[in-house]
């Protein structure tokens, strides 16, 4: 098993990468490994301290942030036993890596801009970095894959 996870660490393209290696990723190497995958989809990409922006072609742009709440990387990962609740003792980090996940499957079908942010549970340093960067996306909506309970939506004006 660890053997495979190295094997997709190496692979450029998120394409192969499943869901539960997403949350094996440093900040860091998510930020690396989404980069590569952005340019591999013809996006291209704005790389800054604190946050990572491609411009699409839809007027949509899709937020997630790259940290988690979690400190440790999780080392084992298990499911119950109907397969559909993940669960870690190092934490899960799922309510914005699932994010990022939706935003990998999204892109595919749909050339949206996209922003992936940095440091958010510390403070928001990427978002406020990106607001600070100058860049304005051309969008009519924002659509941030996020989550703060366990059965919720936020909407903003």
């Amino acid at each position: 098993m660890r053997n495979l996870y190295e094997q997709c660490l190496k692979q450029t393209r998120f394409e192969v990468l499943e869901f539960e290696q997403i949350f094996r990723l440093s900040q860091e190497r998510l930020k690396q490994a989404l980069e590569a995958e952005l340019i591999a989809s013809t996006y291209t990409v704005q790389k800054q301290k604190g946050f990572l922006y491609a411009e699409g072609t839809v007027p949509v742009l899709l937020a997630a942030h790259l940290d988690t709440v979690h400190h440790a990387l999780p080392e084992t990962i298990c499911y119950s036993a109907d397969g559909t609740v993940m669960m870690s003792p190092q934490g899960i980090g799922g309510d914005d890596r699932a994010g990022v996940y939706m935003i990998l499957r999204l892109i595919q079908r749909v050339h949206c801009h996209v922003l992936f942010c940095e440091d958010e549970e510390t403070g928001g340093h990427g978002a406020r970095a990106f607001t600070k960067s100058g860049i304005k996306p051309d969008v009519n909506y924002i659509v941030e894959l996020d989550r703060t309970g366990s059965n919720d939506a936020v909407f903003y004006q």
